[in-house]
């Protein structure tokens, strides 16, 4: 278990890196922490594993627990073999046979039995970041902490590296807080995700709660959730009716939405669009739901397409409005035509203009 409440660091006196940070892990919970770079979320990470002071604030963690910490940079020591390396952070409390054990065990567990007597000079990247792992798991710690633990790689390597991860935890019921800034691995292998923007975490919860509901503009941006538009709401005097004035055309929204003072936007998302040739008549929705949808339709242009592999990523624009990219299995042959937008979101997400916290 690790929680912490009200936790507070300065480098500066009277300067706050970061304040008021609150959550809890129960054990065998996988978190990730993402935002931009300066945020302090290595410096959190420092003042969990004990090398850094918070001003104010407590770390709760279960009784006897060890804490392990993998840096960003593996700092294997050069002169040592990848046995010794990991038989290095070993409890003295083993006995040879013990030690022996516990070293095939991790060898095993991390693919990495060939490599056991090279050198770090002589093995990959990849390679040397899987013996830094095994080297904070030969301690069998109950709470694991990694520093961007897959920067120095390339993608194949962080996918292949993020599955094992999520075997590891698992099997050995590890809880774990994992600093990223790839935001797909980070929804990947976490069961929670941390948002820090400007000194504050401003979101912690589980990856699905965070990705529907991310509570303010700061934190939908941050995790690329959709484009805005841009709204101010107007009561149709004629039939009373409410009514999203936006750049793109009039929305009527449901009575039951709430009457809000001002301009706002909308996030549109992604996932929530489909799209078709103007001609077409029918086009395939991607409704996969019972529940009940909003529906709205646009003329919007084709601007760009781009293979992603597998794929062609199109930009569609409605005025000044931008679609969030959506993707084809095929190329289109005539990307000056007018096409046909559907937005269909489950739910209206209004922030007002002063949406932040």
């Amino acid at each position: 278990m690790l929680k912490v409440e009200g936790l507070e660091f300065s480098f500066v006196r009277g300067t706050p890196l970061w304040q008021e940070i609150e959550f809890s892990l129960a054990p065998g919970e996988v978190a990730t922490l993402v935002g931009p770079s300066g945020t302090g979320k290595t410096t959190l990470l420092r003042c969990l594993a004990g090398l850094e002071s918070p001003q104010a604030g407590h770390v709760h963690v279960s009784p006897g627990a060890g804490i392990g910490f993998v840096f960003q940079d593996p700092s294997l020591f050069p002169f040592l073999s990848v046995q010794q390396n990991i038989e290095l952070s070993m409890p003295n409390r083993l006995s040879k046979s013990e030690r022996a054990i516990r070293l095939q065990e991790l060898l095993s567990l991390l693919h990495i039995e060939t490599l056991a007597q090279r050198l770090p000079s002589e093995i990959s990247g990849g390679q040397q970041q899987r013996v830094a792992l095994a080297r904070a798991l030969a301690y069998s710690p109950e709470i694991l902490l990694m520093d961007e633990p897959f920067s120095n790689l390339d993608a194949s390597l962080r996918q292949e590296l993020s599955r094992d991860l999520m075997r590891i935890f698992h099997r050995l019921k590890i809880t774990a807080l994992i600093v990223t800034h790839e935001l797909s691995e980070a929804f990947a292998i976490s069961d929670k995700i941390g948002v820090m923007i400007d000194g504050r975490l401003r979101r912690f919860d589980t990856v699905l709660a965070v990705i529907e509901k991310p509570q303010s503009m700061d934190v939908a941006n941050y995790l690329n959730l959709g484009h805005w538009l841009q709204v101010r709401m107007e009561i149709d005097l004629a039939d009373e009716k409410k009514i999203f004035r936006t750049p793109i055309g009039d929305l009527q929204i449901p009575q039951e939405f709430p009457s809000p003072k001002g301009s706002g936007q909308l996030l549109v998302r992604p996932e929530n669009i489909s799209f078709c040739q103007r001609d077409v008549l029918k086009y395939e929705s991607k409704k996969c739901s019972t529940e009940p949808y909003l529906e709205y339709k646009f003329t919007a242009t084709l601007k760009s397409q781009v293979y992603t592999g597998g794929g062609w990523r199109l930009s569609l624009q409605t005025g000044d409005f931008h679609w969030p990219p959506v993707f084809s299995p095929n190329r289109v042959a005539t990307p000056a035509e007018l096409w046909t937008v559907v937005w269909s979101p489950r739910q209206l997400e209004y922030f007002p203009r002063t949406s932040h916290a």
